[in-house]
């Protein structure tokens, strides 16, 4: 494919290529044709890896950032992780399952969880709160009713109750 430097496909039909740029683009099988972008790595990618459904996408570069995007929403998960892989070593790999990501770190290699119940554990841990309400609409929307996001922890607005 014209200008893609690294390219990947998934074993479930999706093909991904990366310009020097680090431009994401998912591509028809068939044609070739650019069907959508992605957000970007910030420099040439050094490795395009799926994990087995197809589900998950890892890119990793040089600039020591290893980036996990969701394939059916073709959004990036959180921030880049930092690595810290010596000159030439790839900077992470993604789980064959999904599960979780192994990032070159400096004193070895670390071990990310993908696992949505446990990085919602760990985010209650963090903020030592729930959600406020405003922060549910903006991230959850208001479809649903406010309810506790981190049970056993106290309430971020004095009003937090049910709308």
């Amino acid at each position: 494919m014209p200008g893609e430097v690294v390219t990947a496909l998934s074993s479930t039909g999706r093909l991904v290529g990366a310009d020097p740029a680090g431009d994401v683009t998912e591509f028809d099988v068939e044609t070739l044709r650019p069907v959508a972008s992605l957000p970007g790595a910030r420099t040439l990618p050094s490795t395009l890896q799926f994990d087995d459904s197809g589900s998950h996408m890892l890119v990793t570069a040089p600039d020591q950032t290893v980036q996990v995007y969701d394939t059916a929403s073709r959004t990036r998960i959180g921030d880049a992780i930092p690595a810290d892989a010596a000159e030439g070593m790839v900077e992470g790999w993604l789980r064959p399952d999904g599960a979780a990501v192994a990032v070159n770190g400096p004193f070895g290699v670390l071990e990310w969880t993908l696992d949505p119940e446990a990085l919602a554990a760990a985010a209650c841990v963090m903020a030592g709160r729930n959600l406020t309400l405003a922060e549910w609409s903006t991230y959850l929307g208001d479809e649903q009713a406010y309810q506790p996001t981190c049970p056993g922890f106290p309430s971020a607005d004095e009003d937090a109750g049910p709308r």
